[in-house]
Protein backbone atom coordinates (compact mmCIF):
# COMPACT_ATOMS: atom_id res chain seq x y z
CA UNK A 1 0.00 0.00 0.00
CA UNK A 2 1.31 3.43 -0.92
CA UNK A 3 1.80 6.06 1.80
CA UNK A 4 -0.94 8.65 2.28
CA UNK A 5 -3.68 6.30 1.08
CA UNK A 6 -7.41 6.78 1.61
CA UNK A 7 -8.90 3.37 2.48
CA UNK A 8 -12.68 3.38 2.19
CA UNK A 9 -14.62 0.91 4.33
CA UNK A 10 -16.03 -0.75 1.19
CA UNK A 11 -12.49 -1.42 -0.09
CA UNK A 12 -11.28 -3.21 3.05
CA UNK A 13 -10.98 -6.97 2.37
CA UNK A 14 -13.37 -9.06 4.46
CA UNK A 15 -12.46 -12.47 5.87
CA UNK A 16 -14.19 -14.87 8.23
CA UNK A 17 -12.81 -16.30 11.47
CA UNK A 18 -14.42 -18.55 14.09
CA UNK A 19 -15.92 -15.58 15.96
CA UNK A 20 -17.17 -13.43 13.07
CA UNK A 21 -15.43 -11.38 10.37
CA UNK A 22 -12.35 -9.19 9.95
CA UNK A 23 -11.77 -6.16 7.75
CA UNK A 24 -8.18 -5.42 6.72
CA UNK A 25 -6.94 -1.82 6.58
CA UNK A 26 -3.13 -1.98 6.38
CA UNK A 27 -0.38 -4.59 6.26
CA UNK A 28 3.35 -4.66 5.81
CA UNK A 29 4.44 -6.15 3.51
CA UNK A 30 1.32 -5.06 1.61
CA UNK A 31 0.92 -8.41 -0.16
CA UNK A 32 -0.01 -9.92 3.23
CA UNK A 33 -3.09 -7.73 3.73
CA UNK A 34 -5.30 -10.84 3.73
CA UNK A 35 -2.75 -13.07 5.53
CA UNK A 36 -2.72 -11.90 9.13
CA UNK A 37 -0.28 -14.50 10.47
CA UNK A 38 2.30 -13.79 7.74
CA UNK A 39 2.27 -9.98 7.98
CA UNK A 40 5.03 -8.15 9.86
CA UNK A 41 2.35 -5.59 10.74
CA UNK A 42 -1.42 -5.95 10.30
CA UNK A 43 -4.10 -3.39 11.18
CA UNK A 44 -7.81 -3.94 10.86
CA UNK A 45 -11.10 -4.51 12.66
CA UNK A 46 -12.81 -7.65 13.85
CA UNK A 47 -16.45 -8.29 14.60
CA UNK A 48 -16.92 -10.70 17.51
CA UNK A 49 -20.35 -12.26 17.08
CA UNK A 50 -20.13 -15.24 19.44
CA UNK A 51 -18.15 -16.59 22.37
CA UNK A 52 -15.04 -18.36 21.13
CA UNK A 53 -11.28 -18.82 21.37
CA UNK A 54 -9.22 -16.12 19.69
CA UNK A 55 -6.87 -16.90 16.81
CA UNK A 56 -3.22 -17.62 17.61
CA UNK A 57 -0.41 -15.56 16.06
CA UNK A 58 3.04 -16.91 16.88
CA UNK A 59 5.84 -14.38 17.48
CA UNK A 60 3.46 -11.45 17.29
CA UNK A 61 2.15 -8.87 19.75
CA UNK A 62 -1.47 -7.75 19.74
CA UNK A 63 -3.25 -4.56 20.82
CA UNK A 64 -7.01 -5.08 21.13
CA UNK A 65 -9.48 -2.19 21.51
CA UNK A 66 -13.29 -2.53 21.35
CA UNK A 67 -14.90 0.34 19.45
CA UNK A 68 -18.57 -0.67 19.26
CA UNK A 69 -20.84 -2.84 21.41
CA UNK A 70 -21.15 -3.55 25.11
CA UNK A 71 -17.76 -5.00 25.89
CA UNK A 72 -15.92 -8.30 26.22
CA UNK A 73 -14.81 -10.64 28.96
CA UNK A 74 -11.33 -11.95 28.20
CA UNK A 75 -10.02 -15.12 29.84
CA UNK A 76 -6.29 -15.56 29.30
CA UNK A 77 -4.43 -18.78 29.99
CA UNK A 78 -0.74 -19.59 30.53
CA UNK A 79 -0.97 -17.97 33.04
CA UNK A 80 -4.65 -17.61 33.91
CA UNK A 81 -6.00 -14.07 34.07
CA UNK A 82 -9.35 -12.45 33.34
CA UNK A 83 -10.56 -8.96 32.55
CA UNK A 84 -13.54 -7.07 31.16
CA UNK A 85 -12.71 -4.80 28.23
CA UNK A 86 -15.12 -2.01 27.34
CA UNK A 87 -15.26 0.47 24.47
CA UNK A 88 -12.06 2.45 23.86
CA UNK A 89 -10.12 0.59 26.55
CA UNK A 90 -7.18 -1.38 25.18
CA UNK A 91 -5.04 -4.32 26.18
CA UNK A 92 -1.71 -5.58 24.82
CA UNK A 93 -0.77 -9.26 24.91
CA UNK A 94 1.31 -11.93 23.19
CA UNK A 95 -0.36 -13.21 20.04
CA UNK A 96 0.27 -16.85 20.91
CA UNK A 97 -1.18 -16.66 24.43
CA UNK A 98 -4.38 -18.76 24.60
CA UNK A 99 -7.39 -16.47 25.01
CA UNK A 100 -11.14 -17.12 25.19
CA UNK A 101 -13.67 -14.33 24.76
CA UNK A 102 -17.21 -14.03 26.12
CA UNK A 103 -19.56 -11.31 24.91
CA UNK A 104 -20.95 -9.22 27.76
CA UNK A 105 -24.12 -8.18 25.90
CA UNK A 106 -24.22 -8.76 22.16
CA UNK A 107 -21.71 -8.44 19.29
CA UNK A 108 -18.65 -6.22 19.54
CA UNK A 109 -16.44 -4.59 16.94
CA UNK A 110 -12.79 -4.17 17.87
CA UNK A 111 -9.77 -2.41 16.37
CA UNK A 112 -6.70 -4.66 16.18
CA UNK A 113 -2.96 -4.24 15.76
CA UNK A 114 -0.96 -7.43 15.20
CA UNK A 115 2.77 -6.89 14.84
CA UNK A 116 6.25 -8.34 15.22
CA UNK A 117 7.67 -7.64 18.71
CA UNK A 118 10.45 -5.53 17.17
CA UNK A 119 7.85 -3.01 15.95
CA UNK A 120 7.03 0.02 18.13
CA UNK A 121 3.25 0.49 18.11
CA UNK A 122 0.82 2.78 19.87
CA UNK A 123 -2.96 3.29 19.83
CA UNK A 124 -4.62 6.59 20.67
CA UNK A 125 -8.34 7.37 20.87
CA UNK A 126 -9.47 10.92 20.01
CA UNK A 127 -12.92 12.27 20.89
CA UNK A 128 -13.57 15.12 18.47
CA UNK A 129 -16.25 17.78 18.36
CA UNK A 130 -16.92 20.44 15.75
CA UNK A 131 -16.42 23.17 18.36
CA UNK A 132 -13.13 21.78 19.60
CA UNK A 133 -11.30 22.77 16.43
CA UNK A 134 -8.51 20.81 14.81
CA UNK A 135 -6.51 18.28 16.83
CA UNK A 136 -2.87 18.25 15.70
CA UNK A 137 -1.00 14.98 15.26
CA UNK A 138 2.66 15.95 15.18
CA UNK A 139 5.20 14.76 12.67
CA UNK A 140 8.02 12.56 13.89
CA UNK A 141 10.81 14.58 15.48
CA UNK A 142 13.91 15.31 13.33
CA UNK A 143 15.94 12.87 15.45
CA UNK A 144 13.74 9.87 14.61
CA UNK A 145 15.50 6.87 13.09
CA UNK A 146 15.49 7.66 9.37
CA UNK A 147 16.26 4.07 8.37
CA UNK A 148 12.98 2.80 9.84
CA UNK A 149 9.55 2.89 8.25
CA UNK A 150 6.96 5.04 9.96
CA UNK A 151 3.23 4.76 9.41
CA UNK A 152 0.17 6.33 10.99
CA UNK A 153 -3.33 4.94 10.42
CA UNK A 154 -6.31 7.19 11.24
CA UNK A 155 -9.62 5.31 11.52
CA UNK A 156 -13.06 6.94 11.82
CA UNK A 157 -15.22 5.01 14.28
CA UNK A 158 -18.43 7.03 13.91
CA UNK A 159 -19.66 10.07 12.04
CA UNK A 160 -17.42 11.99 9.67
CA UNK A 161 -14.05 13.57 10.34
CA UNK A 162 -11.53 15.40 8.20
CA UNK A 163 -7.75 14.96 8.00
CA UNK A 164 -5.66 17.84 6.68
CA UNK A 165 -1.89 17.76 6.10
CA UNK A 166 0.06 20.98 5.78
CA UNK A 167 -0.16 21.97 2.12
CA UNK A 168 -2.25 18.92 1.27
CA UNK A 169 -5.84 18.43 0.23
CA UNK A 170 -8.19 17.62 3.15
CA UNK A 171 -9.59 14.08 3.26
CA UNK A 172 -13.01 13.40 4.80
CA UNK A 173 -13.49 10.02 6.45
CA UNK A 174 -16.90 8.47 6.98
CA UNK A 175 -17.47 5.80 9.63
CA UNK A 176 -15.25 2.80 8.87
CA UNK A 177 -12.91 4.70 6.52
CA UNK A 178 -9.19 5.01 7.21
CA UNK A 179 -6.30 7.22 6.14
CA UNK A 180 -2.77 5.77 6.00
CA UNK A 181 -0.07 8.42 6.33
CA UNK A 182 3.71 8.51 6.51
CA UNK A 183 4.02 11.06 9.33
CA UNK A 184 6.78 13.29 7.99
CA UNK A 185 4.53 16.32 8.35
CA UNK A 186 1.95 17.46 10.89
CA UNK A 187 -1.62 16.43 10.21
CA UNK A 188 -4.72 17.90 11.84
CA UNK A 189 -7.95 16.00 12.46
CA UNK A 190 -11.29 17.64 13.15
CA UNK A 191 -14.85 16.46 13.67
CA UNK A 192 -17.99 17.01 11.66
CA UNK A 193 -21.45 18.15 12.66
CA UNK A 194 -22.14 15.26 15.05
CA UNK A 195 -21.98 15.95 18.77
CA UNK A 196 -18.89 13.74 19.04
CA UNK A 197 -16.74 11.87 16.55
CA UNK A 198 -14.36 9.16 17.70
CA UNK A 199 -11.12 8.46 15.85
CA UNK A 200 -8.55 5.74 16.53
CA UNK A 201 -4.94 6.60 15.61
CA UNK A 202 -2.36 3.83 15.25
CA UNK A 203 1.28 4.90 15.11
CA UNK A 204 4.01 2.47 14.01
CA UNK A 205 7.79 2.56 13.79
CA UNK A 206 9.54 -0.45 12.28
Amino acid sequence: MKPDAFVRAAAQPVATWRGGITRAIYAYPPEHLTQLAAAHVWIGTATIERDCAYSVFANRTRIHLPICGNGLHLHFRQPDAAMDLHNFAQTTFAGDRPLDVTLLDGPVQAFNLIFHPAVQADLQVLHLTARAGRTPLAALPPGAVASKQTVRVIYAVNGACTCAEAGGRPVTLQAGDAFVQTPDSEIRVFGGREAANVVVVASLLF
